[in-house]
């Protein structure tokens, strides 16, 4: 068993051993890399730089924006969710190969503007509206500017000879919760009880988008090593 056991950590350790070789030979003048990639959170460009075979430097730009639909309390909202967000991130191959583990910081806009129109007579907490009452409900929802990201993934940029790279990157973007402002424009928006039912819808949407403090991040790209 001994024996079995030290022909296989011998075995990995000259794998290892081989794969940081030859990947010191092909970055040794190339340690810059330019990149594309899309995803979860949208389209994204990379600009990476490889400290040594074990650390990789990368900094990320991404933009979202697609239309998405909810109902709540028998208002029919479309929403605009708008992402344009930028990070620094330290992927460590512990391998010196492919295999990666990422951390890293994003900011920027982070947000989902909110156009809610009542299909008829509605009820929100308990109390009934129509839909002349209540007109139009304009709001947005933001979502922290800051969030942390850890994630694992593989990317063959500075590990191959051929300067074209592919990645593959799951992983989470942590933040807080969200902010949500409802405004109405109907007969009744300036009355407290309409406002004070709003506050509470306010929070069903909080709670219907508690699932982006935990975003999940994945995306596949391509790069370009020089």
């Amino acid at each position: 068993m001994r024996r079995l056991l030290a022909g296989l950590i011998g075995g990995v350790a000259s794998l290892t051993l081989a794969a940081g070789a030859a990947q010191a030979q092909d970055i040794s003048t190339n340690r810059w890399a330019v990149g594309v990639s899309v995803g979860t959170d949208g389209l994204g460009g990379d600009l990476k730089y490889s400290v040594n075979r074990n650390i990789v430097l990368r900094l990320r730009g991404d933009g979202l924006n697609f239309n998405h639909s909810l109902n709540s309390d028998g208002i029919h909202y479309s929403g605009k969710i708008k992402f344009g967000t930028g990070g620094g991130f330290v992927d460590w191959h512990p391998l010196a190969n492919g295999f990666l583990l990422s951390a890293g910081v994003i900011g920027g806009q982070r947000e989902v503007d909110l156009n809610g129109v009542a299909s008829g007579n509605v009820s929100i907490d308990g109390h009934p509206y129509t839909a002349a009452q209540i007109g139009t409900v304009y709001g947005r929802a933001k979502l922290p500017s800051a969030a942390g990201f850890l994630g694992l993934g593989y990317d063959s940029t500075f590990v191959h000879r051929s300067p074209i790279g592919f990645s593959v990157l799951a992983g989470f973007q942590l933040s807080g919760q969200s902010k949500v402002q409802l405004t109405p424009t109907g007969l009744l928006a300036s009355t407290p009880q309409l406002q004070s039912d709003l506050a509470s819808e306010e929070n069903r949407i909080r709670r219907d988008l508690n699932f982006t403090q935990t975003y999940p991040a994945v995306s596949v790209g391509l790069s370009y090593r020089f």
